[in-house]
């Protein structure tokens, strides 16, 4: 019979000890390793050992403490991404030589402009008719070339955001060279209490409007056409509205009638006259009270991308949001259904649509001229504030010539003989 002492329980329970505390051994992978600039990279942790916290470095000035992180890098470069993990006995580190390449931004594409929110003289950036978010020192993102950001901050009940210095924040705007095309390229940060509007519309955040307005200050409520970026809910959305296209003259317009779609050009295309390319959710329309109507119809997203749970979709963290638009063609005096609409989150596209009608012949040669940062919320329902960061717009998305890895595991293989040989 075995008898164990005490000195024999002592010297297991210190080999068992010595055996578990030991430091995480550091590792991970990025889901592409090459691009061209605004290349954003997704890592993921894959260290062993349970590391309760991460450092990375991106190469290029950026660093995260995420376990997952997602990273944009906005210059042409070779890149060496190091992560330290650590847990209660150590840290280690691993570092990856020119791990990241990036190439010089595309050839054809046009930046129109570019913000930092690194000061708040916007008008002497071409800014123009309204006060911008406030300048905030202590919250930016990780990677920027700058170290602030907009800060846009809504009180109970208020309608628009302040800018912290006494001043509303709303429609103030950028006009910009009119291109068939644009692509909006910014980041954005919410409040851990941040919850909207809490109804099923707002609340709005940016706009963009066309050169078929005659004033360089018309209103957003009625436009030729006007695109709506936003969230609801934590779900990105994208709304169209032209509700001073709606014809009246074949009777009193609702969302999809009198359908207009093959009787005449001069209709609206996003409610009131027919939707005649079939695509889209919460239409609206309303009378406005003077012989006018607004219109609108959305394009959402397929599920919560700003979540209330930490995580790779946690509102508290700084996420990339990528928006496309272009025109459709018109041809034969006809609006053709190939018009794009799109929006990546962190590199990965969350809305897609390629048959939409946002023109036709009676605006033929609309284009886009006009950013606005334009947040509204009826009333507000709780205390709450939103954070923007290294915006741009320019005329196409650059391509990403490198696909994400593919993390497919392969089928299981049939028809193999295994023959054991002992």
């Amino acid at each position: 019979m075995m008898t164990i002492t005490a000195s024999f329980v002592q010297i297991l329970i210190c080999t068992i000890y010595s055996y578990a505390a030991t430091a995480p051994t550091a590792n991970f992978t990025a889901n592409r390793t090459s691009g061209n600039v605004l290349l954003s990279v997704s890592f993921t942790d894959t260290s062993t050992g349970s590391p309760i916290s991460w450092s990375w470095t991106f190469g290029d000035g950026g660093t995260s403490t995420l376990q997952n992180p997602s990273h944009q890098y906005t210059d042409a470069g070779i890149y060496t991404v190091a992560l330290t993990a650590t847990n209660s006995s150590g840290s280690n580190t691993k570092t990856i030589t020119n791990y990241i390449t990036v190439s010089a931004a595309q050839s054809g594409i046009t930046t129109f402009f570019s913000e930092g929110f690194e000061n708040s003289s916007y008008t002497g950036r071409g800014w123009y008719d309204g006060y911008g978010p406030g300048i905030d020192a202590t919250t930016y993102r990780s990677g920027s070339s700058g170290t602030h950001s907009g800060k846009m901050h809504w009180a109970v009940g208020s309608s628009k955001p302040d800018d912290g210095s006494g001043h509303q924040i709303g429609a103030m705007r950028m006009k910009f060279t009119a291109s068939d095309s644009m692509y909006v390229s910014l980041w954005v940060k919410f409040s851990s209490n941040f919850v909207g509007s809490q109804v099923s519309y707002q609340p709005h955040l940016f706009m963009t409007m066309t050169n078929a307005e005659t004033s360089d200050y018309q209103g957003p409520a009625f436009t030729h056409t006007l695109l709506y970026i936003e969230e609801n809910g934590g779900r990105p959305r994208l709304a169209l509205g032209d509700p001073a296209n709606i014809n009246t003259s074949y009777g009193t317009p609702s969302v999809s009638s009198p359908n207009l779609c093959s009787t005449t050009e001069n209709r609206a295309v996003n409610g009131g006259n027919g939707i005649c390319d079939g695509e889209g959710t919460g239409f609206q329309l309303y009378p406005n009270g003077d012989g006018t109507y607004s219109n609108g119809r959305s394009f959402d997203a397929s599920q919560i991308y700003f979540s209330d749970s930490i995580g790779s979709y946690y509102k508290g963290d700084w996420h990339h949001c990528e928006i496309f638009i272009q025109m459709n063609t018109v041809s034969g005096g006809k609006g053709n259904k190939d018009g794009i609409l799109q929006w990546y989150y962190d590199g990965v596209k969350i809305i897609e649509y390629t048959d939409l009608i946002i023109r036709t012949n009676q605006h033929a040669t609309m284009k886009f001229n006009q950013f606005l940062i334009a947040p509204w919320i009826d009333s507000s329902p709780a205390d709450q504030t939103m954070w923007i960061d290294d915006l741009t717009v320019s005329s196409a998305r650059p391509v990403d010539t490198s696909p994400p890895i593919d993390t497919t595991p392969p089928n299981t293989p049939t028809g193999v003989n295994i023959q054991i040989i002992q």
